[in-house]
């Protein structure tokens, strides 16, 4: 004879398993989706950075530039001072011997900056992946949980049986 309290009390727990599966497995995508967000706004942060790096690298090249005719102007008149013409000849050699340095700074300056910007924009990129690899986890996190609840009613189905 089927004994309606046991069979009472095995589908209210099934029915508790079924809402407390549904909610684990949407807690788990909702950190999936969580992280893959925080992950997605640390890529353009660094994006950001990145272009910033560049940007106050190029106000640098300016100053610089600003900077190195000032020294090559005070140069000039040292040597228009001493009698030298500054146009030609050593003095001339000096002026352009510092433009090239000053170039080769420059051209330093450049790199360095696009270096440091490709290593930011890389971290970027390295975050979103790591976010989506999280949010790939929690779908796979989500469909275990779905899974081991569907088993797990499947086994409290069966034990309803000879109560039915």
């Amino acid at each position: 004879m089927a004994d309606p309290v046991t069979a009472g009390l095995l589908i209210g727990g099934m029915a508790a398993t079924a809402v407390g599966t549904s909610q684990a497995a949407k807690g788990a995508r909702q950190a999936g989706d969580y992280n893959y967000g925080v992950a997605k706004r640390n890529e353009k942060a660094a994006q950001q950075k990145a272009k910033l790096v560049k940007l106050m690298a190029e106000r640098d090249v300016i100053d610089f530039r600003k900077q190195f005719r000032v020294l090559n102007k005070a140069t000039a008149q040292q040597f228009m001072k001493s009698g030298i013409v500054a146009t030609s000849g050593t003095a001339l050699e000096v002026q352009m011997a510092n433009a090239i340095e000053a170039e080769k700074d420059i051209q330093r300056m450049k790199y360095n900056a696009e270096a440091d910007a490709s290593e930011i924009r890389e971290k970027g990129v390295n975050e979103r992946l790591r976010g989506e690899l999280a949010l790939y986890e929690s779908k796979v996190q989500a469909q275990n949980i779905r899974m081991k609840g569907i088993g797990s009613l499947l086994g409290q189905g069966a034990q309803l049986k000879p109560y039915i």
